[in-house]
């Protein structure tokens, strides 16, 4: 178990990415010593930025194998700057051929240039991230396709969106809107939205800490049941800069 824990910390970036006009925050706490969840910032030609969040099925030392697998595989996708909708064919072809039946992934990709604020991106089988504007409309970025390795000829597609100034994305896992209080009652992503749109003026660091805090509060004593990973893009000045690891 220590040895799949430190293979699941490895995966994760220590640092953030952020700039002129732009920053991330990212939080990401198994619900055991071991989760299936991770999350990627992988730096691409002409400055973009490519996100991967994931939530890889099982905990302990497969899901830790199987998630640090789909690390390597999109990586390598994503720096032949292939489409993102045939990686994803690709990779849920390799989970297929190299996993039993029952391991499966969901997991979302996009591709984001701070330069245009314009951002693509391919889902396959995971929660909707969120998409707040700044004229505080909801938009849940659903095109891509089904989770990985469950079908080997699985087919995806890709959409895009442009990105401006006071826009927010919050990218996560079902730990955080499946979270379950003592009576059995879920999160949901109506409350996500609520912290949302009464903290959309904070920096992502400050939005992450408000949803946290919130589910947190939500809980009360009960513990979490499943891991929970979110990230949180906010396009717009920010006084703090990321840096990759």
């Amino acid at each position: 178990m220590n040895f799949a824990r430190a293979i699941q910390r490895d995966l994760l970036p220590k640092k953030f990415p952020g700039g002129d006009g732009y920053s991330f925050s990212a939080y990401s706490e198994p619900s055991q010593q071991v989760g299936g969840d991770y999350f990627d910032f992988i730096p691409t030609s002409g400055n973009r930025i490519s996100i991967v969040l994931a939530d890889v099925s099982g905990k302990g030392m497969p899901a830790a194998l199987l998630a640090s697998q789909l690390q390597a595989a999109m990586r390598s996708e994503v720096r032949h700057h292939i489409e993102l909708a045939e990686a994803l064919s690709n990779v849920n072809e390799l989970v297929h051929q190299s996993t039993s039946y029952e391991k499966f992934a969901t997991l979302f990709v996009a591709d984001f240039d701070p330069a245009t604020g314009r951002m693509r991106y391919a889902n396959a089988g995971h929660n909707y991230p969120l998409h707040l504007t700044k004229t505080s409309e909801v938009h849940e970025l659903v095109v891509g396709g089904l989770l990985l390795g469950a079908f080997p000829t699985a087919k995806y597609e890709q959409s895009e969106l442009n990105l401006v100034d006071g826009d927010v994305v919050l990218f996560y896992t079902d730990g955080l809107s499946e979270a379950e209080d003592e009576q059995g009652e879920q999160y949901g992503e109506e409350r996500i939205l609520q912290v949302l749109k009464e903290n959309r003026h904070l920096q992502p660091d400050g939005i992450q800490t408000k949803l946290i805090d919130d589910v947190q509060n939500f809980l009360g004593e009960v513990s979490p049941q499943d891991d929970l990973t979110l990230i949180v893009l906010k396009v717009g000045p920010n006084e703090e800069k990321g840096s990759y690891l």
